[in-house]
């Protein structure tokens, strides 16, 4: 841009010429009009229409100036647009790529170790609590930050427990959210007084994709009983190779709180990110379970 086309885009430059312009012009058409010297009446008429040519050729110089400038605006946002796009589509196959690098590492690992242990229940609780914690916790605030109405959410995460030789499950972590803490939560229940629950039916089934109730209609005829006011209910079956279940991830919503009105959406949150968080712990546990294989043969 030269020298002259930027003190003339000046905003006091432009200003000050689209505003005195038409008032020399418009003085000197009254001065005209009131003389009487035809010879300096001719050349202030001249002088005057020189100034009014000028004043036009400016007001078109400068309207094409922020016509351009707009475009270049508008172009300049397409192309964050497209950038932003961009970013979002190759965040996604990024996410996806590392998902399966994950779920592939923890299948590795449950290979290796049923080559030295038929199955492994878990003994370091405390270990994968505390990567469970972390991990509802996180899930918790994205879906908070992500959903389409309300701010009532919980994630929690249940596994197989043997106790006392008895076969049952125990909420191994949840995010501390809400002020219904369910008596699972870091406890056990058995196989027999899990009966007829939800997540127990679920254990069983061994489903190999999400299970999504919409509403509080779907949740009301399925669940067995209701001690909060759900109103949406995910869950993602945390499963090694061969589909063997080791695990539920469940996000709750309550009190009328919504993450997504459409079915699918919820779908596309699940295969995008809350698969992920699923795959995140069966890894954990299969990290657990290593750390006993090495504790047996080492200590």
């Amino acid at each position: 841009m030269s020298r002259v086309k930027k003190f003339l885009l000046k905003t006091t430059v432009k200003s000050i010429i689209l505003a005195i312009l038409p008032i020399i012009y418009t003085i000197l058409v009254s001065i005209i009009i009131s003389m009487y010297n035809v010879v300096n009446g001719f050349i202030l008429i001249f002088i005057a229409i020189c100034l009014f040519i000028t004043h036009i050729i400016f007001l078109i110089y400068y309207g094409k100036n922020e016509n351009t400038n707009i475009e270049e605006k508008a172009n300049e946002r397409v192309q964050a647009y497209k950038s932003e796009h961009k970013i979002d589509i190759e965040g996604k196959k990024f996410f996806i790529s590392t998902n399966k690098t994950i779920q592939d590492n923890a299948n590795s690992l449950y290979s290796s170790i049923s080559k030295i242990k038929s199955h492994s229940y878990i003994t370091e609780w405390e270990w994968l609590q505390a990567r469970g914690d972390e991990l509802c916790k996180n899930l918790y605030e994205f879906v908070n930050n992500i959903a389409e109405k309300g701010d009532a959410f919980s994630v929690n995460i249940i596994f197989r427990k043997i106790e006392n030789d008895v076969s049952g499950f125990t909420m191994m972590s949840r995010s501390a959210t809400d002020q219904y803490t369910p008596s699972i939560y870091r406890g056990f229940i058995s196989d027999e007084d899990a009966k007829g629950y939800y997540y127990e039916k679920i254990f069983d089934k061994s489903p190999t994709k999400p299970e999504i109730l919409m509403d509080k209609k779907q949740i009301k005829r399925i669940f067995k009983s209701i001690e909060a006011d759900y109103s949406q209910y995910i869950a993602l079956p945390i499963s090694c190779t061969g589909n063997k279940m080791v695990g539920l991830l469940q996000i709750v919503a309550y009190r009328d709180s919504r993450i997504a009105s459409k079915k699918v959406l919820i779908e596309k949150l699940c295969n995008d990110y809350f698969t992920f968080c699923a795959n995140i712990i069966l890894l954990s546990n299969k990290c657990e379970n290593t750390i006993q294989i090495l504790k047996e043969n080492y200590e």
